[in-house]
């Protein structure tokens, strides 16, 4: 018996781990596009990291520190984002002007994913930012994202 409770606490560990490591929590939203979207995990990761580096280029330090919070894997979502060849000047900020699909457009279709995907995965990564940090945290994103 003692055994038998000494393996069944040792898979409760490990899956105590597996649950909170970040490595799975990044394939929990990675996972959650992939299925939802028939999208590959590069494309994925990349059209995620794609997102909230837009967000980031829109928020506060404390304002993106706070989204960063709800996305434990954030730091793995915004390295897998493609290079956006930032020019600055006036491009930046036609960029910034137009809005999330225009600002995205080009690293989506560097990732071989159409332009209309952004408007498919923002909602989703909106979703999995409020699964995570709540509607405040979610709503805070939405708004650097519009």
């Amino acid at each position: 018996m003692v055994k038998k409770s000494t393996t069944m606490m040792a898979v409760l560990i490990v899956l105590g781990f597996m649950i909170t490591s970040p490595a799975l929590a990044a394939d929990g939203l990675v996972s959650m596009l992939t299925s939802g979207l028939g999208i590959n995990d590069t494309q994925a990761a990349g059209a995620a990291g794609a997102v909230f580096n837009l967000a980031k280029s829109k928020l506060s330090g404390d304002e993106f520190t706070t989204v960063a919070k709800a996305v434990p894997e954030m730091d793995t979502l915004l390295s897998a984002a493609p290079e956006t060849g930032k020019s600055g000047g006036l491009a930046s900020m036609a960029g910034k002007a137009l809005g999330s699909a225009a600002g995205l457009a080009g690293s989506f279709d560097k990732l071989g994913l159409d332009a209309g995907m952004v408007g498919q995965v923002i909602p989703m990564v909106l979703d999995y930012v409020k699964g995570n940090g709540g509607e405040t945290v979610m709503k805070v994103l939405a708004g650097a994202l519009k």
